[in-house]
């Protein structure tokens, strides 16, 4: 009787230490996943303020051609390179008067090919003080490869649907994909 409750225990024993060790994972997925989501979503929100720290870029110039389109040139001054393929993550914002006095604002679509009634494209890059891109060359228009690096300035050109009242000037608003913003009026 007595060997019966012992092996009786030892299976109750056993059973239970199985069933420990085989949850004992989702155990420790419950208890520490959040843990390292959290240090993960940190490291990632330190990196992208570290990446904004390290970004400096301004419009140097903003030069109305005429009623419908204007040249932007903007510095990259910082010391962080951006993907020329993700031209799609750069927001550039203009706001301008009319010819019948009412304000435009709105965001500007990268079109490589000027196929819309309004939009920009970068027409050419150069390291400042030369006529040319030194690093990660971009190809234009289509800007499927190189970069846009440290030192180096892009000409853009934008165009409207609505002409503008070119007397009033012109605000743009130009976003890197960082969140990086600047701008200037012409």
């Amino acid at each position: 009787m007595v060997f019966t409750a012992s092996l009786g225990i030892v299976v109750v024993v056993a059973l239970i230490g199985v069933a420990f060790f085989t949850l004992s994972s989702t155990i420790y997925d419950w208890f520490f996943t959040p843990v390292l989501d959290i240090q993960s979503s940190v490291t990632c929100q330190n990196d992208r303020l570290l990446d904004l720290q390290l970004t400096e870029v301004y419009i140097k110039e903003v030069n109305i051609v005429n009623d419908s389109s204007a040249i932007v040139v903007a510095c990259n001054s910082g010391q962080i390179s951006f993907a020329a393929s993700k031209k799609d993550l750069f927001d550039l914002i203009v706001r301008y008067t009319d010819l019948n006095g009412a304000i435009r604002s709105y965001r500007l679509t990268y079109d490589a090919y000027v196929s819309e009634p309004s939009g920009w494209r970068i027409v050419d890059a150069y390291t400042t003080g030369k006529s040319f891109e030194l690093l990660n060359p971009m190809d234009f228009p289509v800007l499927s490869k190189g970069m846009w690096d440290p030192s180096e300035e892009v000409e853009l050109e934008l165009w409207f649907n609505v002409p503008m009242n070119v007397t009033l000037g012109l605000t743009v608003v130009f976003t890197l994909p960082n969140g990086y913003t600047t701008m200037a009026s012409g």
